[in-house]
Protein backbone atom coordinates (compact mmCIF):
# COMPACT_ATOMS: atom_id res chain seq x y z
CA UNK A 1 0.00 0.00 0.00
CA UNK A 2 1.20 3.57 -0.94
CA UNK A 3 1.23 6.06 1.91
CA UNK A 4 -1.18 9.25 1.35
CA UNK A 5 0.13 11.50 -0.82
CA UNK A 6 -1.30 15.14 -1.84
CA UNK A 7 -1.19 17.02 -4.85
CA UNK A 8 1.97 18.58 -4.15
CA UNK A 9 4.11 15.36 -3.99
CA UNK A 10 2.70 15.05 -8.05
CA UNK A 11 5.74 15.64 -10.65
CA UNK A 12 4.27 18.25 -12.42
CA UNK A 13 3.49 16.54 -16.00
CA UNK A 14 0.97 14.28 -14.11
CA UNK A 15 -0.58 17.12 -12.49
CA UNK A 16 -1.51 18.80 -16.03
CA UNK A 17 -3.36 15.53 -16.58
CA UNK A 18 -5.65 16.02 -12.86
CA UNK A 19 -7.52 19.45 -14.45
CA UNK A 20 -10.69 17.19 -14.61
CA UNK A 21 -10.18 15.37 -11.23
CA UNK A 22 -9.22 18.87 -9.14
CA UNK A 23 -11.18 21.51 -11.17
CA UNK A 24 -9.91 24.11 -8.32
CA UNK A 25 -6.34 23.87 -10.03
CA UNK A 26 -7.34 25.40 -12.89
CA UNK A 27 -7.52 28.59 -11.40
CA UNK A 28 -3.97 28.63 -10.45
CA UNK A 29 -2.61 27.25 -13.73
CA UNK A 30 -1.09 29.74 -16.37
CA UNK A 31 -0.65 29.16 -20.11
CA UNK A 32 2.42 28.58 -21.57
CA UNK A 33 3.66 28.02 -24.86
CA UNK A 34 6.16 25.94 -25.49
CA UNK A 35 8.75 26.32 -28.79
CA UNK A 36 10.95 22.97 -28.64
CA UNK A 37 13.53 23.29 -31.98
CA UNK A 38 15.80 20.13 -32.78
CA UNK A 39 18.32 19.60 -35.96
CA UNK A 40 16.89 17.65 -39.03
CA UNK A 41 19.02 15.07 -37.99
CA UNK A 42 17.21 14.64 -34.38
CA UNK A 43 13.95 14.99 -35.64
CA UNK A 44 12.69 11.45 -35.49
CA UNK A 45 14.49 11.30 -31.99
CA UNK A 46 12.68 14.63 -30.86
CA UNK A 47 9.29 13.01 -31.77
CA UNK A 48 9.31 9.46 -30.26
CA UNK A 49 11.05 11.62 -27.04
CA UNK A 50 7.90 13.74 -26.79
CA UNK A 51 5.86 10.87 -27.88
CA UNK A 52 6.69 8.58 -24.59
CA UNK A 53 6.40 11.50 -22.95
CA UNK A 54 2.10 10.97 -23.50
CA UNK A 55 2.97 14.98 -24.97
CA UNK A 56 2.65 14.23 -28.89
CA UNK A 57 -0.94 15.29 -29.14
CA UNK A 58 0.10 18.54 -27.35
CA UNK A 59 2.79 19.27 -30.40
CA UNK A 60 2.51 20.73 -33.49
CA UNK A 61 5.51 20.56 -35.77
CA UNK A 62 7.14 22.49 -38.25
CA UNK A 63 9.33 19.72 -40.22
CA UNK A 64 7.33 19.01 -42.86
CA UNK A 65 8.04 22.27 -43.84
CA UNK A 66 11.71 22.90 -43.10
CA UNK A 67 11.47 24.15 -39.82
CA UNK A 68 13.06 21.38 -37.12
CA UNK A 69 10.49 22.49 -34.45
CA UNK A 70 7.30 21.62 -32.12
CA UNK A 71 5.19 23.54 -30.87
CA UNK A 72 2.77 23.25 -27.69
CA UNK A 73 0.36 25.33 -25.34
CA UNK A 74 0.21 23.93 -22.49
CA UNK A 75 -1.26 24.74 -19.04
CA UNK A 76 1.46 24.47 -16.16
CA UNK A 77 1.71 26.27 -12.55
CA UNK A 78 5.52 27.87 -13.81
CA UNK A 79 7.62 28.53 -16.30
CA UNK A 80 10.00 24.70 -15.01
CA UNK A 81 7.02 23.20 -14.92
CA UNK A 82 5.92 23.74 -18.28
CA UNK A 83 9.65 23.23 -19.94
CA UNK A 84 9.73 19.56 -17.39
CA UNK A 85 7.32 18.17 -20.49
CA UNK A 86 10.45 18.77 -23.08
CA UNK A 87 12.44 16.16 -23.41
CA UNK A 88 15.55 16.51 -21.96
CA UNK A 89 17.94 16.60 -25.20
CA UNK A 90 16.59 19.68 -26.18
CA UNK A 91 15.17 21.42 -22.74
CA UNK A 92 18.55 23.69 -23.00
CA UNK A 93 16.95 25.03 -26.65
CA UNK A 94 13.17 25.03 -25.50
CA UNK A 95 11.56 28.37 -25.33
CA UNK A 96 8.83 28.46 -22.71
CA UNK A 97 7.01 31.75 -22.80
CA UNK A 98 3.92 32.84 -20.76
CA UNK A 99 1.00 33.90 -22.67
CA UNK A 100 -1.77 35.96 -21.19
CA UNK A 101 -5.10 37.45 -22.83
CA UNK A 102 -6.03 41.00 -23.05
CA UNK A 103 -10.06 42.20 -22.84
CA UNK A 104 -8.64 45.62 -23.20
CA UNK A 105 -5.40 47.59 -24.57
CA UNK A 106 -4.13 48.22 -21.13
CA UNK A 107 -1.64 51.43 -21.00
CA UNK A 108 1.59 49.51 -22.26
CA UNK A 109 -0.51 48.60 -25.43
CA UNK A 110 -3.04 51.13 -26.49
CA UNK A 111 -2.26 52.51 -30.00
CA UNK A 112 -0.66 55.86 -30.18
CA UNK A 113 -3.08 57.24 -32.70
Amino acid sequence: MHPPCDLACLPPIVLLSLDAIHPERIATMERYMIESPHTENDCDKAIQEIAAAGFLHHFEWGCKDGVHSGWAIIEAENREHAKQIVPWMMREKARIVKLVKFEDADPLHKSSS
